[in-house]
């Protein structure tokens, strides 16, 4: 093998490991961008829990109204 040949393949080698590099980049954005993407869901299902429970909560109240009012 020749000198040329060997510069020829670390070239390609620096190449591949800088692409390799941006790829690495890129999926960390992409964990980040899901882990802050999770954390505003849970945020969402607390709030959606805490809805349902409330309007459950009414929905009993305007049971018992309505029950009490047929009664009188």
């Amino acid at each position: 093998m020749q000198t040329g040949e060997v510069n020829d393949i670390f070239k390609d080698l620096v190449v591949l490991v800088h692409e390799q590099g941006t790829m690495i980049d890129d999926i960390g954005t992409h964990i980040e961008n899901s882990q802050a993407a999770i954390v505003q869901a849970k945020s969402q299902l607390v709030k959606a829990e805490k809805t349902q429970r409330s309007n459950s909560s009414l929905a009993r109240r305007s049971e018992a109204l309505g029950e009490m009012a047929c009664l009188s």
